[in-house]
């Protein structure tokens, strides 16, 4: 697959959890501890921060976030 539809199903799913033109940062990540991270490191006024995870993440990771999608 090249990088190109790399992109193309990244976006598709990325509407399909809701994501439309506007801005937000989206954060991967496998662990409540690195989810804490980054959440505290790219925080940027105005723009939503949505959590894509495959667990439930603890309440305190959670409450970090605009949104958490869990799949």
């Amino acid at each position: 697959m090249d990088g190109t539809a790399r992109v193309s199903r990244i976006r598709e799913y990325l509407k399909l959890a809701g994501k439309g033109d506007r801005k937000v940062i989206a954060v991967f990540a496998v662990s409540p501890a690195a989810a804490d991270r980054v959440a505290r490191h790219v925080r940027a006024p105005g723009i939503p921060l949505w959590f894509f995870t495959c667990r439930q993440p603890d309440d305190k990771t959670a409450a970090l976030y605009d949104r958490v999608v869990v799949g």
